[in-house]
């Protein structure tokens, strides 16, 4: 076996281990302190955070996550044979189901949208005094060397 083989095998099973310890830590943290939302999006939010902090660690996570994503329609199977075998359920509530439907993702995309921009905004105006303090440096450092 090569180098880059042992490499790439050896980032596999980090991100494993990270994607599914996140996960296993989630239900544990939901479970013991008995909390009402999903142990995988605490799990999902454990992994996020620890990306945030170690982001040395995104290679391995992108590398392991990378071949589920690649197989995602398979997943989509079980949604579909639901939707046909309820469907005179989702006709008779399908006022109810599109409102919520567009409800939750007007709500979704205005959240995202509202905290991404505070983001970015935040992001330039650091970068625009960062690169204002790196001017007037260079300035003084001129201005010190024009005086020798």
């Amino acid at each position: 076996m090569c180098e880059v083989q042992k490499n790439s095998a050896k980032n596999y099973v980090i991100g494993a281990a990270l994607v599914f310890g996140a996960y296993y830590v989630g239900n544990l943290v939901t479970h013991t302190f008995v909390l009402p939302i999903p142990g995988s999006l605490v799990g999902l939010l454990f992994l996020l955070s620890l990306l945030f902090i170690f982001p040395i660690f995104e290679h391995h996570v992108a590398n392991f996550a990378l071949t589920p994503l690649k197989h995602m329609s398979l997943l989509f199977v079980p949604a579909v044979l639901g939707v046909s075998l309820y469907w005179s359920e989702i006709q008779q509530n399908a006022l109810a189901i599109v409102l919520a439907i567009v409800v939750t993702t007007s709500l979704c995309l205005g959240t995202t949208g509202w905290i991404s921009q505070r983001l970015f905004s935040k992001k330039n105006s650091i970068s625009k005094r960062v690169i204002k303090e790196a001017s007037k440096r260079d300035q003084h450092k001129n201005e010190s060397t024009c005086d020798d």
